[in-house]
Parts: C-alpha cells; structure tokens; sequence
C-alpha cells in the first residue's frame, strides 16, 4: 500500500513538471535629469598603446546646461554586496586617472539634445601592473548667484575597466551557487523581495579584474529546460570576493516538482569557464494542497475496500459448482 501511494505521488510531480509556460518580465525606474553611456568601458592594452573612447552625455534637465567632467580612481567596495567605491583625490592600487586624458573639461549642452565626449587612453611602456581602473565623471555646473542651481543632482560617470594584454584572472574561483526564495534578498534587490533570485559568489584572487557573462538554465526532472536567467556582463575587481543576486523575474508560480539550475559562467577575454548546478523544489501550497488531499482520499479509499471486501480466488472447478447451484 506504501509503494502505491509513493508512486500515485511521484507521477502528479513528474506530469506536472512537463508544462510550464514562460512568463513575463518588470521594468526599474531610473535618474531622467540626465545620463550618459556606457556605464561601463572594457579595454585591453599592450604596453605604449593609446587609444580614444567615446562616451555620450544627454541633457534632459529642461535648459541648456553645462557639464563639469571629472576624474577619480576606483577600487573594490569592502562589501561584497556592492561591485565597486569611487576614490576622491585619493590615488588607487592601480590608478587609471593619470593616463585618462578627455577632450575638455566643461561641456554644454542644449536641453534634450546629446553630445559626444572623447576620452584618450594612454598606456606607459614600462608599466608593471596587469590592469588599471578610473572613472570619467559628469556633474551640471553650479551657476553663481542662481538659486535654482543649488538642486543636488547625482555624478553619473563610466567606469573604465583596463587590462593588459598577456595576462588573465588564472586564480579565480566560483565559490558557490545558491537559490533564495522569495523575500530573501540580501544585496542591491531595488528593496523588491517579492522575486526569487539565483546568489552567485565569486573569488578572484589575482592582479588584474575578469569580466564573466553567462545565464542560469532551470530544467526539469526530464532535462528539458524550462526557463532561463541571463547573467552580466559582470565585472569583479582584483583581490576581491564579490557575490551577485540575479532576480528569477520570469519565474512562473505554476513550477511544480523537482528541478535543476545549471549555472555557467563565461570569462569574456580568455574564454574560461566555471560550472556550478543545484537542485530545486517547487512546492506552491495551491497546486500542492489539493494533490495531497486527493492522495490521501484515493489512500483511504483503497484502505477501505481492502478492510470490508475481500477478493477470492475461484478455480474452475468451484465456478461449475456455483454454475450448478
């Protein structure tokens, strides 16, 4: 009676995980005022080489505005939570300020229109480090004598990842792979704990960054995936242990039964790959409630007819007899 019961179970898990549809994805909000683009630079350098990069600055900020441009080192944040802190005056452990170079040092702009500011890039011959990091920042001027322009407004900038070619982050590590339900968020979530999310931890202990891209597959018990999270680009900082969590957005709340999260991780520049898979249940007390009533009522029922009715085996000579009769 056990083993029909475990198999009536295990075969509502199976079917169930056959057909789930795909779902859809949110939209965050984001600073309108102004912006600039990329976010982020990745390069690669052999030493002397120079090289110019464009960033774009729009102004939305309803008048013609000038623009300040500014330069500071970056490091790794302390907190593995939070990718990277901006430096101030102070020099990094591998200073980029020095050897960017941009075109001005002030930019106007006319409302709603966008402007392109290039930024030289020049690497030194005798350089020893494998990477180098610093950021372009923009900020409105502030007008003398114009109380309108004490508004604070955030600098936006671009972080400039610079590497040197012939060297590659050979000591990092994927540390672990986690699943956290919904309500679990530790880091950078946008305070939004109602998506479940993938928490990635990653160790990279040496000189030089690793930019890693890759997604999350989610298949079911008959390897048939099902859904899929992208990851990155995802940029960590050298010497730094750093842990990402990516929102499950399109996870559909019909997901019933047992499933796999395979994780694969791409290094962008020398092709590199790191693995990681965990197992996952799906148990929605909606869907599950109702399988397990309907369990037990089939359990008690067979319960039922095996304590008040008895089946009997009748040979052929005991069916003549009742014939007979």
């Amino acid at each position: 009676m056990k083993k029909t019961l475990f198999i009536i179970i295990l075969s509502i898990f199976a079917l169930s995980s056959l057909f789930i549809p795909k779902a859809a994805s949110a939209v965050s909000d984001q600073f309108t005022g102004f912006t600039i683009s990329p976010g982020i630079i990745e390069e690669w350098f052999n030493p002397g080489d120079s090289k110019t990069k464009t960033i774009y600055i729009e102004n939305n900020l309803g008048k013609t505005t000038t623009f300040e441009i500014e330069l500071e080192d970056f490091e790794a944040s302390p907190d593995p939570l939070i990718a990277t802190t901006l430096l101030g005056e102070k020099k990094g452990p591998y200073s980029l300020k020095d050897y960017l170079k941009p075109e001005v040092s002030e930019i106007t702009i006319e409302d709603g229109k966008m402007a392109p500011l290039r930024v030289g890039i020049s690497i030194p011959k005798d350089i020893t480090l494998p990477g180098f990091y610093g950021a372009v920042l923009v900020k409105p001027k502030l007008e003398e004598g114009n109380l309108e322009s004490t508004k604070i407004y955030p600098r936006l900038g671009t972080l400039f990842y610079v590497g040197i070619e012939g060297h590659t982050a050979a000591q990092s590590d994927l540390v672990s792979f986690k699943y956290l339900p919904a309500g679990n968020c530790k880091g950078d979530c946008n305070s939004d704990d109602s998506a479940d999310k993938f928490e990635v931890t990653f160790q990279n202990n040496d000189k030089i960054h690793i930019a890693l891209a890759g997604d999350i597959e989610i298949k079911n018990i008959f390897g048939k995936v099902v859904d899929k999270v992208g990851i990155g680009p995802w940029y960590v900082m050298p010497d730094c242990l750093k842990v990402k969590e990516e929102k499950w957005k399109t996870k559909n709340t019909s997901m019933f039964g047992l499933y796999t999260a395979d994780l694969k991780l791409i290094d962008s520049h020398s092709g590199e790959t790191k693995e990681k898979k965990i197992y996952l249940w799906a148990l929605p007390w909606k869907i599950l409630l109702p399988l397990v009533l309907f369990a037990l009522l089939f359990y008690f029922l067979l319960r039922f007819f095996e304590k008040h009715f008895r089946v009997i085996r009748v040979d052929r000579q005991q069916k003549r007899k009742i014939r007979g009769k």
